[in-house]
């Protein structure tokens, strides 16, 4: 009987892994491996770093990492090109290189998150899709989400909101 249990748990934990997660609503988007929406005043808040703690532990990010880093009140991102881009600015700075070690990590859509990540979502047909609201909520830097009013991605520096595209 126990193993049965182990089975099963198994079973539905491997099924967990590679489904939709979907935050603050019931009916995910299809399209969307992560779906996030909040009602009133909330949004995604990624992970918040200096350049140099950037530099120190990010060793070899995987393209598409983003983060908000704190030294240049911006959200930065790793691109093709091999370094950092800013979101806002588009201005580029190089990859720090060598090894880096990770404690509590989260993967969606995979079972081996990257090392360099806090949660690591993983997919080749769904994307992630950020909290929709119709106003600015409150003033956090690094938060992002989707204004369905002005159909913008905006961003908080910790001061003020800017649109990311």
């Amino acid at each position: 009987m126990k193993y049965i249990l182990y089975v099963a748990v198994f079973i539905a934990t491997t099924t967990v892994s590679t489904a939709q997660i979907a935050i603050g609503t019931t009916d995910p988007d299809p399209s969307a491996i992560l779906h996030l929406e909040a009602d009133g005043n909330q949004g995604l808040l990624l992970p918040r770093m200096t350049t140099a703690q950037r530099d120190a532990s990010l060793m070899n990010p995987m393209v598409g990492i983003v983060i908000y880093n704190t030294t240049d009140n911006q959200f930065q991102v790793v691109t093709t090109n091999g370094g950092w881009k800013s979101l806002v600015s588009g201005a580029s700075s190089d990859l720090a290189t060598g090894m880096t070690t990770n404690v509590g990590q989260f993967g969606i859509g995979t079972s081996t998150p990257n090392p360099n990540t806090i949660l690591d979502v993983t997919s080749t047909d769904k994307g992630v899709l950020l909290p929709l609201l119709t106003v600015d909520p409150a003033l956090v830097a690094g938060l992002l989400y989707y204004n369905t009013g002005t159909n913008k991605v905006r961003g908080c520096n910790g001061t003020t909101w800017t649109n990311l595209n």
